[in-house]
């Protein structure tokens, strides 16, 4: 099929050495859902998702001669739209993850939604980003290490700890029914 989402990342690249703009263009075509949903489980701000991802893409668009394929296209991806999310949060002085609306399964309880968002927004920032990663986005660890330049024992550990504090910050909020 001709659909942009299932095109390999090696074809969009050699498609960006040809034509630039036509090649941009996929990336942007297979990337943008990915890159404002990131945007947007860590500012919790729809608008600002977008800003957050215009940018993401305007990075991309000026650095993309210079990707040095160490990483793959999308880890590379990742980690600009996590520095870029960062930045604009350090800039506007957002409490990160207020506790809005959390994308969870279906089937939870909006109760349930508002407790672990609650919970989620209570932890330090390199416990929450990995179980946005891990849970929210579903990657892999071997993926989380190279988006976060760490070992995967790192990501291994912190999972784990988060996984903790996170239970002992929600069993209270649930015991209280909130």
């Amino acid at each position: 099929s001709n659909s942009m989402v299932g095109r390999k990342d090696k074809e969009i690249l050699t498609l960006i050495a040809e034509d630039k703009e036509y090649g941009f263009k996929m990336l942007v075509e297979k990337y943008q859902v990915q890159v404002i949903n990131l945007a947007y489980s860590l500012s919790r701000d729809s608008s600002l998702a977008e800003d957050i991802a215009q940018e993401v893409f305007l990075k991309i668009f000026k650095k993309i001669d210079s990707f040095q394929r160490k990483s793959s296209l999308s880890t590379w991806i990742y980690r600009i739209t996590l520095n870029m999310s960062y930045q604009f949060l350090r800039k506007r002085k957002f409490s990160l993850f207020s506790p809005k609306k959390y994308s969870f399964s279906p089937e939870d309880t909006q109760e349930k939604k508002e407790i672990i968002n609650i919970g989620l927004s209570r932890l330090p920032l390199k416990y929450r980003i990995v179980i946005i990663l891990k849970d929210l986005q579903g990657l892999s660890y071997k993926e989380i290490a190279r988006i976060l330049n760490c070992s995967m024992g790192t990501v291994e550990s912190r999972l784990f700890r988060a996984r903790i504090l996170l239970k002992k910050i929600l069993t209270p909020l649930i015991k209280e029914g909130l």
